[in-house]
Order: C-alpha cells, then sequence, then structure tokens
C-alpha cells in the first residue's frame, strides 16, 4: 500500500482519530486548531511535525479516539501514507 487517498471524515474512521471539526485534527502536525467563523484553521505554523512513532504512541492524545487496526500493519505509516486529497 503506498497511500490511503480519503476525505476528512473517511481518514478520522479509518485512523480512529478526531473529526475534521476538531481542535486537534491536524494530521501533519500536533498543533491545536482555533475556530475561524465555521472553520477549524491552524495558524501555528513552527509546530511540531507529526510522526509515525509519535502517533503510535498517541503523544498527543487530543488527537486520537482509540487505536486504529491499520496500527496492527508495520508496513503502513501512519502519517505518511495519508496525503490530503
Amino acid at each position: 500500500m503506498t497511500a490511503f487517498i480519503v476525505d476528512s471524515p473517511a481518514y478520522s474512521y479509518l485512523t480512529d482519530t478526531v473529526s475534521h471539526t476538531g481542535y486537534y485534527n491536524c494530521r501533519k502536525c500536533v498543533t491545536r486548531g482555533e475556530y475561524e467563523d465555521t472553520n477549524v484553521a491552524f495558524n501555528d505554523f513552527d509546530a511540531a511535525i507529526r510522526t509515525d512513532e509519535g502517533f503510535r504512541r498517541q503523544d498527543q492524545e487530543e488527537h486520537h479516539r482509540g487505536r486504529s487496526p491499520l496500527e496492527d500493519l508495520p508496513e503502513i505509516d501512519m502519517v505518511k501514507n495519508f496525503p490530503y486529497d
């Protein structure tokens, strides 16, 4: 598997992470979003990059709702194999 090309709701479902409307929903970094009108915006351009290892350890607890079965497959990078659609 090279990549999962999915929209934001499907990403949350497959990875068991918060939805695309949550404060901690960024797939690529570990920042907290802020609501602007009806959207969550990520304005911290110096935020730490999310890694596969950190994802699997659930370093940012607020990003996770549980544990994805995909984490049982070591060949899948839980960050790099989920590019934005």
